[in-house]
């Protein structure tokens, strides 16, 4: 089972949920002890240990950890990353002991994470569908994204029909065309009331569930 910290919000109005602003990007931040530059000045190379990653907290950034391994996925200089290292047993369980009432949660857990080096960093941004190629489902139904892989990732607004689905490691906003009376939202099937919706557009939105490594090596 995955454990998944989402830190990117997607703005969906029958979703609820809550727009997040660049501002928190644009802060300088302290790993053990030494001074960082704000995200856009950072480099790939620079880039040692998972606390790092955290410092930047950057809005396009989520991590999960499944099996002892970590993955960190984040955005850096318009080009999309996922870190990647094995977790002592020692370490996965200073991470899952973190008491999330603690009043000091936040540092402790930057302590634990800037201890945590990086084994490998993986530049997804080339498996981003150009738009030419989301284009082409235009005209199409749901269930051609369906029948090749795509998924809905749980967001999704039943007024506008707009959709963010995953393929691979990233989420695409899908609007279909049409509509869906209101009696029949409480009995929605994100996957199976779709099949039938003509879409309208398909455009790039951000990362889906890119700490899934598993899932993506099968």
């Amino acid at each position: 089972m995955i454990l998944v910290c989402l830190l990117a919000a997607l703005v969906l109005g029958a979703c609820g949920e809550k727009e997040k602003t660049e501002s928190d990007a644009q802060k300088k931040a302290t790993v053990s002890g030494s001074e960082i530059k704000a995200p856009e000045a950072v480099s790939l190379d620079s880039l040692k240990n998972m606390g790092q990653l955290e410092e930047m907290d950057e809005d396009n950034s989520q991590w999960g950890i499944t099996n002892g391994v970590m993955v960190y996925a984040f955005k850096l200089n318009d080009s999309y990353y996922r870190a990647i290292t094995r977790l002592t047993e020692e370490q996965e369980k200073a991470i899952d002991g973190i008491d999330y009432a603690d009043e000091n949660y936040e540092e402790k857990r930057k302590e634990i994470l800037s201890a945590i080096e990086i084994e490998k960093i993986e530049d997804l941004t080339d498996q981003i569908l150009s738009q030419e190629k989301l284009d082409e489902f235009v005209g199409k139904t749901g269930k051609d994204l369906l029948d090749n892989g795509w998924n809905v990732g749980g967001q999704y607004n039943l007024e506008t029909l707009e959709f963010y689905m995953d393929y691979g490691p990233f989420a695409y906003s899908v609007v279909f065309e049409g509509e869906i009376p209101e009696e029949k939202w409480e009995n929605f099937d994100d996957t199976e009331d779709i099949r039938d919706l003509k879409i309208k557009s398909v455009e790039f939105a951000t990362f889906g569930d890119a700490t899934d490594i598993e899932t993506e090596e099968e």
